[in-house]
């Protein structure tokens, strides 16, 4: 699939893209036995993301590479926290959905946020937050 939207953003000149993924996909930052778990029950999924990651990461695209944490209905207003290099995941991490629609506008219209790869939870869990 992100090889056809590449293809469209070529064609209609797109020079931008935010991705959400999912936070599985960064399975280095589970516990070794959630990483074996989610590799037999995802692995055809997190290795069909991780090729589309990367031909977006090789594209001429500015891109950006959202993983949000699991996802609640709850509404949005709560900080978003940016984990840092070498956070850990927790599958008890969550944030709301409208939190991360709000993050996402906010990644494709802020130039810094070019050519990154960022992992968002909700709560205020590292140093590097944004609301």
């Amino acid at each position: 699939g992100t090889l056809n939207v590449l293809e469209a953003c070529r064609k209609a000149g797109v020079g931008r893209v935010v991705v959400l993924s999912s936070f599985l996909v960064e399975r280095d930052r589970f516990a070794p036995v959630t990483r074996l778990v989610t590799a037999l029950a995802m692995g055809s999924m997190i290795k069909d993301k991780r090729a589309g990651e990367k031909a977006l990461r090789e594209s001429n695209l500015g891109w950006t590479i959202v993983y949000a944490s699991g996802l609640t209905d709850e509404p949005a207003g709560g900080p978003v926290a940016v984990l840092t290099e070498g956070s850990r995941w927790s599958l008890s991490h969550r944030i709301p959905r409208a939190g991360v629609a709000a993050w996402l506008v906010q990644a494709a219209t802020t130039p810094q946020m070019s050519h990154r790869s960022v992992s968002i939870t909700g709560g205020a869990r590292t140093k590097e937050n944004v609301a």
